[in-house]
């Protein structure tokens, strides 16, 4: 995302639990970049990806309640740990592959300046 004077990394990973409820977690910045969603994807097509993620804040985005990373934000993607053992075990073989909502490319690109834009009169528009 623009900012005053350098782009920031932003990912939004749309997600749902196992009750099916769906939330977005937005990563901004290092989080951004440390997250390996091509990875993800990849794993994704071939068994399911049960991740547990934690130091995420309730936010208001763009008209959408997301969380956000907080400075203690961790994820954990298949480990061995309990609660993702449950969720696997609950699971079973019934899983939905991992879909690209979208890259993101065109909606998160940097903005150009207004100065960049083009003069035109509303008889042009």
């Amino acid at each position: 995302m623009p900012t005053n004077t350098t782009d920031t990394p932003k990912q939004v990973i749309a997600f749902r639990d196992d009750r099916n409820t769906e939330m977005k977690i937005i990563l901004w910045g290092q989080r951004a970049v440390e997250f390996e969603a091509q990875l993800v994807y990849d794993n994704g097509q071939n068994l399911p990806v049960i991740g547990v993620f934690v130091g995420l804040l309730m936010r208001s985005y763009n008209n959408d309640e997301t969380l956000s990373r907080g400075s203690a934000c961790r994820w954990y993607l298949n480990e061995d740990i309990p609660e993702i053992d449950d969720s696997f075990e609950r699971l079973g073989d019934d899983f939905q592959k991992i879909q690209w909502i979208s890259n993101g490319a065109e909606k998160f690109a940097a903005k150009r300046n207004r100065g960049d834009l083009p003069q035109k009169t509303v008889d042009e528009l």
